[in-house]
This record gives structure tokens, sequence and C-alpha cells, in this order.
């Protein structure tokens, strides 16, 4: 997977910033969620990036003889392949109408142009304004919500990533978190809440951007790393972390700001790319396939987020961007 480092926001959208401190990497909450996993037939990779409230999955599959298309997986287990016109289509983001959004690579270029496919099949390709058309660079849709707001991000000159949010009628607005070198944005939901990561000074964290610009940054307590991938409609935003071994670990962040860690069992590495607003997940794991993830039945354990809080004005320190490095919602 092509790695996608989107930054940016525009000042006047900023709100506020809250800024969350973290302890201890807390020990790893019990088995939460009952996963499926699967894989297209004879692919050499798999990956599911979201799913939307009927179990539709939306993913990529990346074939033995080099080539990478989208697919749909419906909830019993039925797959429908598409490619936008390029060479190459990530599939990203899909709402509860099916619509998907994406990123496609130009066979000229060989930058990628975001898309929107509709339900029917057909496709809107875009570029962010400014977006760089050089090889591996350009524009890639990310999340899409039942309005069709899409979020995601671009390359500007200079490699610098930065984010966006495109309106239905295609009028796109550009957003770059304040202080931060990188911004990305990974998911949108019916609030107009997008997720995120940016990195500021180095560091990679989450962060939800509230409708009215409100960005609140957060970190997995202990993690090296913090990368929010979804937001559903409840607040609940997933995404993944590096630990302490440097290993990708997946995570729920629920509303309150408590967290629940998410390893499939038997897996080295877990990552989340995809949450519905019945808290199921879609991401990859290490030995390859993808996988659904249905909550168990009973509490869901959850690990509390250190209760250390900042809240930082205009003027002041930036968020850390991200990157969607390693286990990271790579959708490109």
């Amino acid at each position: 997977m092509a790695t996608i480092r989107p930054s940016a926001a525009r000042p006047g959208l900023w709100v506020g910033l809250v800024l969350l401190a973290s302890a201890g990497l807390p020990a790893r909450a019990p088995a939460s969620f009952v996963f499926t996993t699967f894989a297209v037939p004879g692919a050499a990779a798999t990956s599911a990036r979201d799913v939307n409230d009927a179990g539709l999955v939306v993913g990529d599959v990346f074939t033995t003889t080099n080539r990478r298309f989208g697919f749909l997986r419906d909830a019993a287990g039925t797959f429908t392949f598409f490619d936008a016109p390029g060479t190459e289509t990530f599939g990203n983001g899909i709402n509860n109408a099916g619509a998907v959004a994406g990123a496609a690579r130009d066979a000229g270029t060989g930058a990628f142009r975001g898309y929107v496919r509709a339900a029917d099949g057909t496709f809107v390709l875009f570029d962010a304004p400014g977006s760089l058309t050089d090889p591996g660079t350009g524009t890639f849709a990310q999340g899409i919500n039942d309005a069709g707001l899409v979020v995601g991000g671009f390359f500007a000159p200079g490699l610098v990533s930065r984010g966006f949010l495109r309106a239905p009628d295609g009028t796109l607005r550009v957003f770059d978190a304040p202080g931060a070198t990188e911004t990305s944005l990974t998911g949108v939901n019916n609030l107009g809440q997008a997720s995120g990561t940016v990195i500021a000074g180095g560091v990679t964290r989450g962060f939800v951007r509230d409708a009215d610009g409100t960005v609140l940054v957060f970190d997995v307590p202990g993690a090296t790393l913090t990368a929010a991938t979804d937001i559903n409609d409840a607040g609940q935003v997933t995404g993944n972390y590096f630990d302490a071994g440097g290993f990708t670990r997946g995570f729920v962040r629920n509303p309150d700001g408590s967290f629940v860690l998410v390893d499939a069992p038997g897996a080295r590495e877990t990552q989340s790319l995809g949450i519905n607003n019945l808290g199921h997940l879609a991401g990859d794991l290490s030995t390859t396939p993808a996988f659904v993830a249905t909550p168990s039945s009973g509490p869901v354990p959850a690990v509390p987020e250190p209760a250390s809080v900042a809240l930082l004005g205009a003027g002041a320190l930036g968020l850390a961007a991200s990157r969607r490095a390693a286990g990271l919602r790579a959708r490109r």
C-alpha cells in the first residue's frame, strides 16, 4: 500500500485544540470482538478498509500479476470488483448508500486522483487545487458520509501533506491543523466530525475535528505512534498505534476518552481501518487476510484515557499530524 501523507487545514477553520496527555501503556484489554477473516481467492493481498451499516465492506486486492483493483464484499461474502479510470485503484471509504471514496493512479502522470464511485458504478474523479502530479503523489479520498461529504489528503508543493473536505457539490476546502507539519483526514461521520492524524515535533497523534473546526488530539496511552483512521456517528474512533515493541495494534476510542485495544487472536499485528455505526470494524492482519470484527456480547472492556488535559488557544502549540505509516490507514 502506498503511504499517504496529507497535512493541512485552513487556520480559519480551527476553533480550538485540546491536547491530551498520556501515561504508561496499560495491560491489553481482553478480546472484545469476534473476528471473521477473508481473502479474495488467488490474490497476493486483500485489504479491507471500511464497512457500512449493512455490512458492505470496501477494500482493494493486489494480484499475483501486480494489479490492484477495488472490491465490495457483502454480508453474505459475495464479492463485486471494480476499477476506477486509471491503472491502480484503492477503495478507502463507504457510506450507507454504497458510495465509495478512494484513489486511482492516473495512467498518464502516475499520480493519484481522488474519486467517488456512486452505488450505480459511475465515477467522478477530482484533484485538490495545487496537488502535485508527480508519480506516487496526488490526491487521496479517504472517507465519505451519507450526505456525500468526502475527506482525505493531498501532496502539496514541497511534498507537504494537507487535508481536505469536499462537499457534495464538489467544493473543496483545505484543512491544516495549527502548528502541524502533516495533517491527514481519514474518516467522516454524519455529524460532520472527521477523524485524522497529525505530525508535530516528530510525534504522530490521532485527532477528532468537530464540524465547527474544534480539534481534539489524543494518544493511546504509552504508544509510540497513534493514528486515527475512521469515526462513526456515536463519536467512536478507530485506528492503530505502535506499541513499545514497534508492532501495530488496533484501537477503538470511545467518546468518554476510554480505549478498547483491538488484537485479533493469533495475529502478530492488527490494523483497524474502518468502523460503522454498529461498532463493527474492518481491517487487515499481519498474516495477510482482511477481517471484519463485531463486538462480542457483554460489556466491552475499556482502558481509561489519562485525565490530564490541557486546552490550548489559537496561538498555541500545534497538533502532531500523521502519515498513515505501517499499520495506519494507508489508503491511497
